[in-house]
């Protein structure tokens, strides 16, 4: 661990300030710690990004194989915010939400199905009982499959 001295004394100002209007000990070891890091830090190199703007020259996302910049990090993590927004991208929530509707779906076929089976006209009673067989037999099949 590196210590670092306290910046300045008015923090509430630090992002405002010139290095030359803080701690001289500070700025000295913040450059040490700007060069260990600089020395033991290896750029990461990229691969192309599908879907990566046609005629936007984000810094290295456009060229497969360059280095990952800050910049080209932080392009890469906005699209990525973006993607997982609009659902353009499998997550473990989506995967989810996926797999459950798909067994509700299921279900819910199975219980018109087993309706569509009763022969009209029918008698109230006989309705009542095979909706709540139907209904449970899917509601219990559903219980079953659904994941979470």
């Amino acid at each position: 661990a590196l210590p670092l001295r306290q910046p300045h004394l008015e923090r509430t100002k630090l992002c405002e300030l010139r290095d030359d209007e803080l701690e001289p000990e500070y700025v000295r070891q913040r450059d040490q710690l700007r060069g260990i890091i600089a020395s033991s830090a290896k750029a990461k190199a990229h691969v192309d990004v599908p879907g990566s703007r046609e005629g936007t020259k984000a810094p290295s996302l456009d060229e497969p194989g360059g280095v990952m910049t800050g910049p080209a990090l932080a392009a890469l993590i906005e699209r990525s915010v973006t993607a997982l927004n609009e659902g353009d991208f499998p997550s473990a929530g989506n995967v989810v939400d996926s797999f459950n509707r798909d067994a509700l779906e299921r279900h819910v076929a199975s219980y018109a199905s087993a309706m569509d089976g009763v022969r009209l006209p029918v008698d109230e009673e006989a309705l009542t009982s095979t909706h709540r067989l139907a209904a449970a037999k899917a509601v219990e099949g559903f219980r079953r499959d659904r994941f979470g």
